[in-house]
């Protein structure tokens, strides 16, 4: 037991120095919650694979193989991983290229400053379920392992992720999830690698585990009744397309991709984590609990502990203690993330835009700092006397994104949506997605298992949008037979000269970024590799999403004008 303690504190040392030195980097609140939008593509596509491998994900999908089949286990990264394609086709390199930090501030450039408001509260609420989850299911799984009591283990990894993030911000994230993501695969090749070895191949124990004409060589394994078209959770429309919901309107999705450097970057690292999932986290991860009915028979082992009991009753301690490390690695990941998630929101959206709006750099970063805190010690209070809300939690972040979801669609591809329309449809989908919880909680008439409220905020809140906006008046872009004036000639002139003020002043921003963004780690050529990557393309929202309006047009001349 005591290398199984001395590997766990190894890896948490190792996230205290990272956490030390990543906060030399921040200088701004930009810096804290954006990583100064320097982050290449290698330790995103990481970081965002990272955020599936946690402490509630884990058991989930090996109780899933158990449950329901080892098909309809893999489902479950599946329709992550598909939810991230759809995520970066349609939406990702937008954020990258609007300039924006949060979710609700684009709202507020798309709609308005009352549905931001309203918007910040709900990708909060979302992100604060993801963040609850993983305490929660961290916890519980490491008084499995470890034998400590509850409140230690949570306690533990709480005031850890929250030291590291309070000292580096995105920066301490994003070099952590480089390190979380390959302790992750390096853990299950491993330990995989010994159960093939010790146990049988995967397509053997697959072809005779109990219950195999059912749970593998079936699609749809011993899913439950109607589980094909139900719109509960879990189903399989809700596993395939409840993860796109959540991503479009949950702000820790959205985080990752205002930290890339450019465009391009985010497309590769949104794509290197969708193969990373699929490849580590999908069938591979399912075979844990197919394994486990392998190892100890039908009867002596149950979706909730398959995880857990391999890792007590069957691995050697080496191999126990390096996958515990995975599993606590995974729960910190997504737990920072989520931090993020909630903190960003209240702080950008919430606090300094309403009760300190003239507040300087200085005070920024430092409420940015006590928001993460104060988000940190909810959380673990909400997980010590809620032990067993982990999958609920993870179902109502989920149900919380998908409102704001539909108004990212609408706000993305139908300019007549109107700033009215998208106020009321967004408040609306989020009483309705709130009382739904309710009334399945404190009456017999339980409607989520009937219909996951996920389905009932978006479905609602787009058609909404859709009545109402065609009912209200848009903005002026929006309005039939728009068209941008000319500019006449002496404003061209004008523009030129401002022009040369502009480029000079970028230019200026350019080498000060260059000077205080310095790479920390490589050799002389590496690091000079990449400051020559730095991106110095500076766009507003407003430029891309109506280059009619802002007279700038993104097509490949003007962009090889640029380059």
């Amino acid at each position: 037991m005591w290398l199984l303690f001395l590997e766990v504190a190894v890896y948490f040392a190792l996230m205290l120095v990272i956490g030390r030195v990543t906060g030399k980097w921040v200088t701004s609140s930009d810096d804290y919650w954006t990583s100064g939008r320097e982050v290449h593509w290698l330790p995103m596509g990481f970081g965002i694979a990272a955020i599936m491998f946690s402490g509630a994900t884990l058991p989930t999908i090996s109780g899933f193989a158990i449950t329901h089949g080892l098909w309809i286990g893999s489902l479950y990264m599946w329709g992550w991983a598909l939810g991230i394609v759809l995520f970066t086709l349609l939406v990702a390199p937008a954020i990258r290229r609007a300039g924006i930090v949060t979710l609700p501030e684009w709202i507020e450039v798309r709609y308005s400053s009352k549905t931001r408001t309203v918007a910040a509260i709900a990708t909060a609420t979302a992100a604060f379920g993801a963040l609850f989850a993983q305490v929660v299911g961290l916890g519980n799984n490491l008084v499995t392992i470890t034998g400590l009591p509850y409140w230690a283990t949570t306690l533990a990894v709480v005031i850890l992720c929250t030291l590291y993030l309070y000292s580096g911000g995105f920066w301490a994230l994003t070099v952590s999830d480089m390190c979380h993501m390959t302790i992750v695969a390096i853990a299950f090749l491993v330990v995989l690698a010994f159960m093939f070895a010790k146990v049988g191949g995967p397509f053997q124990v697959a072809a005779n585990s109990p219950g195999a004409a059912e749970r593998v060589f079936t699609f749809f394994g011993k899913s439950p009744a109607g589980f094909t078209y139900k719109l509960n959770y879990p189903s399989f429309p809700s596993l395939l397309i409840g993860w796109f919901f959540c991503q479009l309107g949950c702000q820790y999705y959205w985080a990752r991709a205002v930290s890339a450097r450019t465009e391009k970057e985010v497309k590769k690292g949104y794509y290197l984590s969708a193969v990373m999932t699929i490849v580590f986290g999908s069938t591979l991860l399912a075979l844990f609990g197919t394994y486990a009915l392998q190892i100890f028979g039908e009867g002596n082992v149950t979706s909730a502990n398959a995880f857990g009991k391999l890792v007590v009753d069957f691995l050697p301690v080496p191999f126990d203690g390096l996958l515990t490390v995975a599993l606590v690695a995974g729960c910190m990941s997504t737990f920072s993330t989520a931090v993020v998630g909630v903190s960003a929101p209240i702080t950008r959206d919430i606090y300094l835009r309403i009760f300190r709006p003239k507040a300087n750099a200085k005070e920024m970063e430092k409420a940015s700092r006590i928001v993460t805190v104060c988000v940190a010690i909810v959380a673990y209070l909400f997980a010590l006397f809620w032990k067993s809300g982990s999958g609920h939690a993870l179902a109502m972040m989920w149900a919380f994104s998908a409102p704001t979801g539909a108004l990212v669609l609408l706000g993305l591809f139908w300019k007549r949506a109107t700033p009215k329309a998208s106020f009321i449809a967004e408040l609306i989908g989020l009483i309705v997605t709130f009382l739904w919880y309710v009334i399945s909680a404190a009456t017999p008439l339980k409607l989520v298992n009937y219909v996951h409220p996920m389905w009932v905020g978006f479905l609602l809140t787009f058609c909404l949008m859709v009545i109402l906006s065609l009912a209200t008046t848009p903005k002026y872009y929006g309005k039939e037979g728009y068209k941008a004036p000319q500019a006449s000639k002496a404003a061209g002139l004008a523009q030129s000269a401002s022009a040369h003020v502009k480029a000079y002043q970028e230019e200026q921003y350019k080498l000060a970024m260059q000077n205080s963004m310095r790479p920390v780690f490589g050799t002389r050529k590496w690091k000079e590799a990449l400051e020559r990557r730095h991106n110095s393309t500076t766009t507003t929202v407003a430029d891309f999403f109506y280059p009619e309006i802002t007279g700038r047009q993104f097509n490949s001349r003007v962009k090889a004008e640029e380059n």
